[in-house]
Formats: structure tokens, sequence, C-alpha cells
């Protein structure tokens, strides 16, 4: 499985995270679960609740509820969505000043390249140290929890087509 990782970067004040992973199912499945934003609950750490509502065709506004030790956030964005090639969000609400961010899917031999980045300035200066100290592994932990949810689907999608 490829995996790559660029460390936390500073743009001006900004820091930029961006992971990459090769996962092994079609785009349009790891599209998917990415974008059922209000399923989130289930499988991502820290996320404790989640709501989408469908604006146009290709653009949903999602809401997330974060919680980690005394940290309680919500999250909103607008997502465009490109199936199964990418989605982009833009802060509407939340902890950040700034937040950009785009999940990226490519086709390759072993199923799907899928590369997330996420430019973002925190609001709150006691959490951006929190944070900052902390995002490699949050990053890398909620890539993972994708990886898995993906790596379930494909099993469960196996084990329907063999009944």
């Amino acid at each position: 499985m490829l995996f790559s990782r660029e460390r936390m970067q500073y743009t001006s004040t900004m820091p930029v995270i961006c992971q990459s992973e090769c996962l092994a199912a079609e785009p349009g499945v790891v599209f998917e679960i990415i974008a059922t934003v209000d399923r989130y609950p289930d499988f991502v750490p820290w996320c404790t609740g989640a709501w989408q509502e469908t604006l146009a065709p290709n653009q949903t506004l999602a809401t997330i509820e974060v919680a980690a030790g005394p940290f309680h956030e919500r999250l909103t964005t607008r997502n465009m969505l490109e199936s199964p090639r990418a989605i982009t969000m833009e802060l509407v609400s939340g902890p950040f000043r700034h937040l950009h961010g785009i999940w990226q899917l490519a086709p390759c031999e072993e199923g799907t390249v899928v590369t997330l980045r996420l430019d973002f300035t925190l609001r709150n200066r006691l959490l951006a140290m929190a944070v900052s100290r902390s995002m490699d592994r949050v990053s890398s932990r909620l890539i993972a929890a994708f990886r898995q949810r993906v790596e379930e689907a494909v099993v469960q999608k196996s084990q329907a087509a063999g009944r």
C-alpha cells in the first residue's frame, strides 16, 4: 500500500497538511464514503455528530461536531462535489479563521490514490498550539479511519456479490 506524507508545512502563518494513500477500491466507492458526511460519526475519530444538506446537485453544506479532550467544536463547510475525482471544502463557520481543503482521487493499479490537502488557520491561539503539535498524528488517524471504512465497504460489496 502506497503511503506518502508531507510534514506539516507553513505558508506565512497557515499550516498545510497533505497526505496521500493508495486504497484498494474503485474511485466511486472511495468518493461515496468521503462525500457521505452524515455517516462520519460511525468511523471518524473525534466526530460526535454530522449533518449535511444538498444545496445543488454538486454542492453540499456539511457540519461536523468534533470533541477531543476539553475541546468541543462545530465546523461547517461548503463542499463542491466532482464525482468521482474531487471534493473541495470551503469554510462557512467554525474554529478556523481560514480553511480550504480538497480530497483528490485518481485511479491507480491497486485502486485509488486519495490525497487530502488542508490549508488552515485556527482562531483560538490555545487550540492552535494544541493542534499544531498533534496535527500530523490527527491527519494520519483521519486517513486511517477512511482507509478502514473503504476496506469494510470492499468486503461488504464482495460478500454481497457472492450471494
